[in-house]
């Protein structure tokens, strides 16, 4: 079961009208790929558009700032640091979303929960907010927060249930263990044929034996979850007929990708949809490419 729920703008904009005794902070966790543009998203965020009082959550400062591997999970010491430069309270209602089609607000959201936040709501999307008129401020801001610092404190990681470690998927591979599993990369086609170079310098392109194919946007219908399980089921199950793979849903699941960001987003479909439990494998290709030995780097269609 996901730690954190789907929610639709209608939901959403209900949720913001209701009195809960509590504050409900919308957490703008957008983040691109290229290397370019990765202060473009706080500079968005502070001079285009944002859901009111929302905050703006870095996937690259919450991270393991000393990993070789980018966006693996920080540690409880750093969560804790950074949450309360935001400002955040433990008892706040988070409302995650992105401005990219949900490329990276699922990351966000699972990484809040799998570090101890206890509530914790994914929008369905921004698009699909924007289209039914919800609305958004336009202002200009001066910082990535409108909230006070707060001493934040969580005590708890559910990383052993969440992720799977590099050394533990080595062993299923080598094993062929792994065959008992769910196993699927997020990433392009290409990337995961091993016909398009990796975007990272040194990493091969290629996928993990075992691994079958499922780029994260076909889970989503113009960047959107689809408001009913029925209608993410069928997203789920349109890209399996595309690729000719297979979900058994009475196995247990593992998903990558790049970095551990878009895998999030179909990891989420999975938990939506009941095929759980789903693992992260939270170093994902960058770290798998880097040292897995070569029998190891799968390409073209195995499956």
């Amino acid at each position: 079961m996901s730690l954190y729920s789907l929610i639709t703008p209608k939901a959403f904009s209900e949720l913001l009208h209701r009195n809960t005794g509590k504050r409900i902070v919308p957490v703008d966790a957008t983040w691109y790929m290229a290397d370019k543009e990765r202060d473009l998203a706080k500079k968005e965020f502070m001079e285009l558009e944002r859901i009111h009082n929302a905050i703006f959550f870095d996937i690259d400062v919450f991270m393991d700032q000393k990993s070789p591997y980018p966006h693996m999970l920080p540690s409880l010491e750093t969560f804790n640091e950074e949450m309360g430069k935001l400002g955040i309270r433990e008892d706040d209602i988070l409302v995650v979303y992105d401005r990219c089609s949900n490329f990276s607000a699922s990351r966000a959201a699972w990484e809040l929960t799998t570090l101890g936040h206890e509530t914790v709501f994914l929008l369905t999307g921004l698009n699909a907010y924007k289209e039914e008129g919800y609305p958004l401020d336009i202002t200009q801001v001066d910082s990535v927060t409108p909230y006070e610092p707060t001493s934040y404190t969580s005590c708890t990681s559910h990383a052993k249930e969440q992720v799977i470690t590099y050394e533990e998927l080595h062993h299923l591979v080598e094993t062929g263990e792994i065959k008992h599993y769910n196993f699927f990369d997020m990433r392009t086609l290409p990337r995961f044929l091993g016909e398009a170079p990796d975007p990272r310098p040194g990493v091969p392109s290629g996928h993990v034996p075992g691994a079958q194919p499922m780029p994260y946007a076909e889970v989503l219908e113009g960047g959107n979850y689809s408001n009913t399980v029925e209608g993410i089921q069928s997203r789920i199950a349109a890209s399996l007929s595309e690729h000719g793979t297979r979900l058994d849903c009475s196995k247990h699941s593992i998903v990558m990708c790049g970095s551990g960001v878009t895998a999030c987003t179909v990891k989420t479909a999975f938990e939506a949809c009941g095929y759980v439990p789903v693992r992260l494998y939270d170093g994902s290709w960058s770290e798998w490419g880097r040292r897995a030995e070569p029998r190891y780097i799968a390409i073209g269609r195995d499956w």
